[in-house]
């Protein structure tokens, strides 16, 4: 594994752990709060919202497993 791998495999890992964290939080019913650069901090609060982000954060977290894999 080069230097270069092993940085990029590092930035997989910690958007895994991530990932984790807020699927941990959903499946406690806990809220995500959303934090934009222009001071914007709100948490989703429609159903169908909710449910997209949670497929997301799904389906994000196994494609990096994969990107992980690869390296």
């Amino acid at each position: 594994m080069t230097k270069e791998q092993y940085s990029q495999a590092q930035e997989y890992v910690q958007d895994i752990e991530l990932l984790d964290s807020i699927t941990y939080s959903q499946n406690k019913n806990h809220w995500v709060q959303f934090v934009t650069p222009d001071g914007c901090h709100d948490s989703g609060s429609s159903n169908v919202f909710l449910e997209d982000f949670k497929e997301w954060v799904t389906k994000e977290k196994e494609k990096l497993s994969e990107l992980l894999e690869e390296l």
